[in-house]
């Protein structure tokens, strides 16, 4: 690798980064947005200024934050402290391994399915150490109920990184990324199951990050807010980067198709943030996410059924 291929990879990471950071509480307001549209159309239908208003509001929310003073339970540790500063630490580096606008990174031999996954799963895990340290009962019995309510969804998630690893004959994203530019199409068809198992999972396990943010303010509170936003974009950019590989484009040879795969990353971001709000208030109803927890394990299982009939019909 010559030293400009080298720095034009910095340059591309670096931008996917600043990229991550700055529209990941955007597509939070959006969700927001397209979730009270129901209920501002009998008063009067949002308007494209109050878009534009909504999508500002969140970064103003986070430099108003960061602007108090910290506040912190008097018997909390340094653990508490420190989650959620650790816990956006870890987030973004899983969103540095997730492709945005492009593929090729200098994290693209590091970005693995698992691992990325496990980052997500570190993460969560370092924000509920942190609201059990606080000692309050609320982000307490909030940190305790969070991990049985995401196990369910636990099933279709491996399901899913299953199919994709036998359709496309690893975890890697360059394999998998790589692997829709040809194949037999019962393949191709299988690694779309298995991406539809794996947003139905992201979508099952939740957070439940209203309850373990209660005792949080200031910075503190900002944080939380940037990590769940980060977290959210992570699985939007990496499932509908497996849905639509096409939408990527690359860090070398041309940097000029680099404008076109921004225009595309901003349709996938947007459309997965419009999806998003439309199923929120969906997802509030009990029951909810363990349908889609059954619908992540058949989508999953449907997935390498399908590589095996396949095989046998060759």
């Amino acid at each position: 690798m010559t030293l400009a291929e080298l720095l034009l990879g910095v340059a591309a990471l670096l931008l996917h980064l600043a990229l991550s950071v700055a529209a990941a509480p955007m597509l939070g307001a959006l969700a927001d947005w397209v979730a009270a549209m129901p209920a501002d159309r009998p008063r009067s239908r949002p308007s494209r200024a109050g878009l534009m208003a909504a999508l500002r509001r969140p970064w103003q929310r986070l430099a108003w934050l960061m602007a108090k003073e910290p506040v912190l339970a008097e018997n909390a540790s340094a653990v508490g402290g420190m989650a959620p500063i650790l816990a956006v630490a870890v987030t973004l580096a899983a969103a540095a391994l997730v492709p945005s606008f492009l593929r090729g990174m200098p994290t693209g031999g590091l970005a693995d399915l698992p691992a990325i996954l496990a980052l997500l799963g570190l993460a969560n895990l370092i924000l509920l150490l942190g609201s059990l340290d606080i000692g309050a009962a609320g982000p307490g019995l909030a940190a305790m109920a969070a991990p049985s309510a995401a196990l369910p969804a636990l099933p279709g998630l491996v399901l899913a990184v299953a199919g994709l690893w036998l359709a496309s004959g690893g975890t890697g994203l360059e394999i998998l990324l790589a692997a829709h530019d040809g194949g037999a199409p019962g393949r191709s068809v299988a690694r779309l199951l298995a991406t539809v198992a794996l947003g139905l999972a992201a979508l099952a396990a939740g957070s439940g990050e209203d309850g373990l943010s209660r005792e949080l303010a200031g910075p503190d509170l900002a944080l939380f807010g940037l990590q769940s936003d980060l977290r959210r974009l992570a699985w939007i950019e990496l499932v509908t980067a497996l849905a639509w590989p096409g939408s990527l484009a690359t860090v070398h040879p041309n940097p000029l198709y680099w404008p076109l795969g921004l225009l595309l990353w901003a349709v996938r971001v947007t459309a997965g943030g419009v999806m998003l709000g439309a199923v929120r208030g969906w997802l509030a109803v009990p029951g909810a996410r363990r349908q889609l927890a059954r619908a992540s394990a058949a989508f999953g299982v449907l997935a390498p059924l399908l590589l095996l009939a396949g095989r046998a019909a060759e």
